[in-house]
C-alpha cells in the first residue's frame, strides 16, 4: 500500500510517506508516548506541530501533515538580517513548545527513545532534535516543528545549544547560500554574528544565557557520538549507516572545533 505514497525525504532511522494532507510513519517502542506528546500539545494549542489522528490498517502512524518545507543546507540565505529573524523565531517557537509541554504528565509506562543522563533537573519534554531538518519553513521563515521521535525528558539547555549549534550554526563548515557550497569559519567575517546570535535567542527565548553554553553544547555532541557508536556497534543498521558516512567522526571534530573557538562568542 505504501508504494502508492509520496516517500518524503530525510529522517535517518523512520521511513515517512505522504498521502494527500497526512503523514504515515513506521511505529516504534516509543511510538504511544510520543502520540501523548502530539495529543498533549493539541489539547493546549500548541499550533506549531504536527496532530496525531489514529493507526492505519497496516499499523502505520498517521499524522497530519504541516506545511512548508525542511533545509539541508542552512543558512539558505547570506542576508544576515534575515538569519536572525530565523533564529528570533525559532527561539519563540521553542520557548512555546517548552512551557506547553510544562503541563505533560508522565505515566511510569512511558517509554522515550533516548534520555538526558546529565546533572540536571529535567525541566520539560525537549524536542532533542531541533534543526533546519526537522523545522518546516514557508516563506523562508520557521512554520512549523516535526519529527518528535527523540522527545524525552531532559533541561531546556539541552535543546537550547543543539538548536544554537545548527541555526546559528557553530560549525567549522558555513553553507554560502549565493556561491552554494560550503566554506570554512573565519573568524574576521563569522565571530560578531555568532556573539549577536546568541543575544538575540536568548531575549527572544526569555532567558538569561548560562556562562557554561558551550560546555553543554561540547555535551550534547558529545553525547551524540557516544550514541552513534553503541548504537551502531549494538547492530542498529540506521546507526551503523550513520558511522560508516562519518556523522560520529564529524560531531567529535566540531568538539574540538568549538573548543578552540568558544572564548571568541561569548
Amino acid at each position: 500500500m505504501v508504494s502508492e505514497f509520496e516517500r518524503l525525504l530525510g529522517g535517518n532511522s523512520t521511513s515517512v510517506y505522504k498521502q494527500n494532507e497526512t503523514v504515515l510513519r513506521e511505529q516504534k517502542t516509543w511510538s504511544s508516548t510520543i502520540h501523548r506528546v502530539l495529543m498533549h500539545l493539541e489539547k493546549v494549542g500548541y499550533t506549531n506541530s504536527p496532530r496525531f489522528i489514529g493507526i492505519d490498517d497496516s499499523g502505520m502512524e498517521v499524522l497530519s501533515f504541516v506545511p512548508g518545507e525542511c533545509k539541508d543546507n542552512y543558512p539558505f540565505t547570506n542576508d544576515k538580517n534575515k538569519q536572525l529573524s530565523i533564529i528570533k523565531k525559532v527561539a519563540e517557537m521553542m520557548r512555546k513548545y517548552h512551557d506547553a509541554m510544562l503541563s505533560f504528565k508522565e505515566k511510569e509506562k512511558d517509554k522515550w527513545m533516548f534520555s538526558y543522563n546529565g546533572d540536571l533537573e529535567k525541566e520539560v519534554i525537549c524536542h532533542n532534535d531541533i534543526a533546519p531538518y526537522n523545522i518546516t519553513f514557508v516563506n523562508d521563515m520557521p512554520y512549523g516543528m516535526i519529527d518528535f521521535d527523540t522527545c524525552c525528558p531532559a533541561p531546556r539547555i539541552w535543546d537550547i545549544v543543539y538548536a544554537l549549534y545548527r541555526f546559528v550554526p557553530f560549525s567549522e563548515k558555513i553553507y554560502d547560500a549565493e556561491k552554494q557550497k560550503y566554506r570554512s569559519y573565519d573568524v574576521d567575517i563569522d565571530k560578531e554574528f555568532r556573539k549577536n546570535s546568541i543575544g538575540v535567542f536568548f531575549d527572544t527565548y526569555g532567558m538569561k544565557c548560562p556562562k557554561d553554553l558551550f560546555e553543554q553544547m561540547i555535551a550534547r555532541l558529545q553525547v551524540l557520538a557516544d550514541l552513534i557508536y553503541s548504537e551502531a556497534k549494538s547492530g542498529n543498521s540506521a546507526f551503523q549507516k550513520m558511522l560508516e558516512e562519518g556523522h560520529r567522526d564529524l560531531y567529535l571534530a566540531e568538539i574540538g572545533f568549538i573548543k578552540e573557538h568558544a572564548k571568541e562568542w561569548l
